[in-house]
């Protein structure tokens, strides 16, 4: 039950996050440099915690190239590939084509580690894809190459929670794991922040209240990414990418009591299949310990 709280915190928080970078965005801020400044401001935050609770920041360099290579890389590249897609398509759609990372996450288990999967997870996951298919937007064919990035964005995240559930990574704390984590991501995406221009911050109209925005920002992000990596510990990925599809419920709920956005009657019907299902997961767990609970008397 722990897992199923870390995960569904992370997918809470993460379902926030837009809101607050939707008002970064007003500022003249694009996709790299708020991804930048988010990561970037994450690691003193996590150093101090690493260091107050005496955590061993001991890695070596085969395990920074681990992070980078498996957990960072992934990671940004969905950032940027599912930002990128806002360009040439609606974000509905893109959104909805990125929340599609459960199916690879079930995919990747199956047939690259050659895992069983549960029938009432492959119900569930039916169900989850039926309630997402309800956020879709109408599809303009122009877009084709943002539908692409957002269809890779969803399998790069897929392969970024199956790897964090994987031994090497397994061992490490979570808060070292999220700080080389921020490291690796933050130097990638300066080096192409500064290539690309996008720090300069020319076209930046600068107010007061921006480093708080991005201090939020960061903070939440740090929330998100911990529980995540905790809550997969517990659960694994498959668990773990199904139970995160509390992130677009949150996201349309904040959207409607914050920005005043329109509630449509498809958007609640998707959201009841989503948690449909996942009650249906999380009553199958509950039997399944009673049932070897009574066994062990």
């Amino acid at each position: 039950m722990f897992g199923i709280v870390m995960v569904s915190l992370s997918a809470i928080v993460y379902g926030v996050i837009p809101l607050i970078t939707k008002t970064i965005y007003e500022f003249g801020f694009d996709a790299i440099s708020i991804s930048f400044f988010r990561f970037f401001l994450m690691i003193p935050i996590l150093l101090v915690i690493c260091i107050i609770k005496n955590k061993s920041l001991k890695i070596g360099i085969l395990g920074l190239l681990n992070i980078f290579l498996f957990i960072a890389l992934p990671s940004g590249l969905t950032m940027l590939l599912l930002n990128e897609s806002y360009n040439y398509i609606s974000i509905g759609t893109a959104t909805t084509l990125h929340f599609l990372y459960p199916a690879f996450v079930i995919l990747i288990c199956i047939f690259y580690y050659h895992q069983e999967i549960e029938r009432k997870i492959l119900i569930s996951l039916l169900m989850i894809m039926i309630g997402i298919s309800c956020f879709m937007d109408r599809i303009d064919y122009k877009g084709i190459f943002g539908i692409i990035l957002a269809f890779l964005s969803a399998i790069t995240y897929a392969i970024y929670l199956v790897q964090l559930e994987q031994k090497k990574f397994y061992d490490l704390d979570p808060m070292v794991l999220s700080l080389y984590t921020s490291i690796c991501i933050s130097i990638t995406l300066g080096i192409i922040g500064f290539f690309s221009k996008s720090l300069l911050f020319e076209s930046c109209n600068y107010d007061n209240r921006i480093p708080l925005y991005f201090i939020i920002l960061s903070f939440f992000s740090m929330i998100a990414i911990v529980s995540l990596q905790i809550g997969t510990r517990y659960l694994g990925a498959k668990l773990t990418a199904l139970f995160s599809l509390l992130e677009p419920i949150t996201s349309i709920v904040t959207g409607v009591v914050c920005l005043q956005e329109e509630l449509h009657f498809l958007k609640i019907i998707g959201c009841l299949f989503i948690l449909i299902a996942m009650l249906n997961i999380i009553f199958s767990k509950s039997k399944n310990k009673k049932k070897n609970s009574k066994m062990t008397m």
